[in-house]
């Protein structure tokens, strides 16, 4: 109910009308983060609609042509709880896969999943346009992104219809097996039963390679929701990815490289 969600922000004092396992449950959600926590670990009360891809992505350059990328990535919500302690929270994350179709051309396609309760999976395919510039030892990078909705469902209620999609970009910087970069994006997302959100997110990081097959990342930054007719909620947002590259291109067999 739109009460319960209100306990569990921290915008409403605990009511008669709940049950004690709803105020217990809208407290102990308010002791791990304020705000976007508390509005991500909510949305299996269909009262707000999900991010469509959550976490952005790694280094522009990290796919090359007829390259294929399986990996996946997990987040981190931190912040300060009501009493001034340090939370950490795993709240979302998810399997990704990306081809490189051209030289500039990168398909992708994922799933977005809350991994607290649940609650929900949404299904995402986009693509990236990326731009690749040698600047001596360095490969400056460049990409811009663009995505949409493949599906959505709350795992622990019926299927519901989902819409949105996203829109952002990437620039970073490259020497041998050592990459640094920032990434930014906009989620738009819609589900039957719940207000539309948008949801801007800023990440920079750093990313590594072993050999030509494995790739890893480390990143950090801020997500944010914001509700037409409300004040957005920001939070820092950790996340970690994990990534092995296959060359499938002509004459290649279909293994890592």
């Amino acid at each position: 109910s739109t009460e319960a969600a209100l306990v569990v922000l921290g915008r409403g004092a605990p009511s008669a009308t709940l049950t004690p396992n709803e105020q217990a449950e809208g407290a102990g959600m308010r002791r791990m983060v304020r705000g976007i926590v508390g509005l991500m670990l909510c949305s299996g009360c269909v009262t707000m609609s999900t991010p469509v891809r959550g976490l952005p992505g790694g280094m522009p350059d990290r796919v090359a042509h007829h390259q294929l990328e399986v990996g996946g990535v997990v987040g981190t919500i931190f912040g300060v709880d009501e009493n001034g302690g340090h939370v950490l929270a795993p709240t979302i994350g998810g399997p990704q896969i990306a081809y490189g179709l051209l030289d500039n051309l990168v398909l992708e396609a994922g799933a977005n999943l809350e991994l607290v309760n649940l609650h929900w999976a949404t299904h995402w395919v986009g693509a990236r346009l990326v731009h690749r510039q040698p600047l001596g030892a360095w490969v400056f990078s460049a990409d811009l992104e663009r995505g949409v909705v493949a599906g959505g469902t709350a795992l622990r209620r019926a299927p519901a219809f989902f819409a949105g999609g996203y829109l952002g970009g990437g620039a970073g910087f490259r020497w041998k097996w050592l990459g640094f970069f920032a990434r930014g994006r906009v989620d738009l997302s819609k589900a039957v039963g719940a207000a539309l959100v948008l949801w801007p997110s800023l990440v920079g990081g750093v990313e590594a390679r072993v050999g030509d097959c494995f790739v890893t990342s480390l990143g950090a930054g801020a997500i944010a929701s914001y509700l037409p007719g409300s004040a957005p909620n920001f939070v820092g947002v950790a996340q970690l990815s994990v990534s092995l590259l296959f060359d499938l291109g002509p004459g290649q067999p279909a293994a890592v490289k």
